[in-house]
């Protein structure tokens, strides 16, 4: 990893930074992140974000490094997860991982969490509804790769909105679609095939 990762230009920074933006405004709905050569999908929310003043956390297995590598590139500080701004997933958290994201208070809700989740796709998987702001009326989608325990541990985590996190799911193939805290997020049950 060490070897291959960089980080971005200023344009591709940007780029990044606009797709996040676009994803976070129309919640639910399938954006991409550019391609940025030799740079893993899941690792660009974090390097274009992540600067002096942004606590990271990784959830990874053991031995994967990531964190330690992206600190380095960033100037951010490493943290654990629940003291963090910015968190990033490689394997899929545990319900109580995701609830010990830092949320915000009432009058700071922007001190929650941004959480950058790995997921295989959004053609099937666990089925989620959303709706609030930049939702019309209800979005349907699929998450697949993400068990409904972890979704349902998301949708409690924003349950007491304006406090929550913000998650975004990155696809290996840099698909993004994001989940802000002031959506409700309800988790239903099985699996849908979108």
């Amino acid at each position: 990893m060490r070897s291959t990762l960089r980080r971005l230009s200023d344009v591709e920074s940007r780029g990044v930074f606009r797709a996040l933006l676009d994803s976070l405004a129309a919640p639910g709905e399938v954006r991409f992140l550019p391609v940025c050569e030799g740079i893993a999908s899941e690792l660009l929310p974090l390097l274009c974000l992540a600067d002096l003043e942004v606590a990271l956390a990784t959830i990874t297995d053991s031995g994967d490094d990531i964190g330690e590598v992206l600190t380095s590139l960033t100037g951010s500080t490493a943290t654990r997860a629940d003291r963090a701004d910015l968190v990033l997933a490689r394997r899929i958290p545990l319900p109580a991982e995701v609830l010990s994201l830092p949320r915000g208070t009432a009058l700071s809700p922007e001190r929650g969490s941004r959480l950058v989740m790995v997921c295989a796709g959004f053609s099937r998987g666990t089925g989620v509804r959303l709706s609030g702001p930049g939702v019309d009326d209800v979005k349907r989608l699929s998450i697949e790769g993400i068990p409904v325990a972890t979704m349902l541990a998301i949708a409690e985590a924003n349950a007491c909105r304006p406090c929550g996190i913000d998650t975004h799911l990155v696809t290996p193939a840099g698909a993004l679609v994001s989940i802000p805290r002031s959506c409700s997020l309800r988790v239903e049950d099985g699996a849908w095939v979108m």
